[in-house]
């Protein structure tokens, strides 16, 4: 199964979440059948296979922050450093949708999953995910 496998790239550290962000993550029905059983698959193996929470909080915190932005050609340097803010700004609000969008989904679609149930493994790593993903406060700004 390809969300398994993907499960597994994620958990041995080879990608990271950012690849989910061509899905549309949206609970209000627009999203294919086939995207939330994908999703709730690959949320589902990485919440049971991992013994320990900070494994998946790792995974979770660096939901997008790989890319550091290439400088363009030519221009003075004011210029490249204006257009470095402006990429470090793009790059930020897209991390943060991302991260938004996959609380949301844990929230709406795994929260009352068979295996979310107290005292479960499953649990407190279902619990470290959406804590990873609060966009609340930016530790990603200098």
């Amino acid at each position: 199964n390809l969300a398994k496998m993907l499960a597994h790239l994620l958990i041995a550290g080879r990608l990271g979440l950012n690849v989910l962000k061509v899905i549309d993550i949206s609970p209000d029905g627009g999203m294919p059948e086939a995207a939330i059983v994908f999703l709730t698959i690959l949320f589902s193996t990485i919440f049971e296979e991992l013994d320990d929470s900070s494994q998946v909080s790792n995974i979770f915190k660096k939901v997008g922050s790989s890319g550091s932005g290439a400088n363009g050609g030519g221009g003075s340097e004011t210029n490249i450093e204006d257009d470095e803010d402006d990429n470090v700004l793009a790059v930020v609000d897209e991390r943060e949708a991302l991260k938004e969008s996959i609380s949301v989904f844990l929230l709406h679609f795994m929260k009352e999953h068979p295996h979310n149930i107290k005292k479960s493994q499953f649990r407190k790593n279902f619990k470290v995910a959406v804590k990873a993903c609060d966009t609340d406060g930016l530790d990603f700004m200098m």
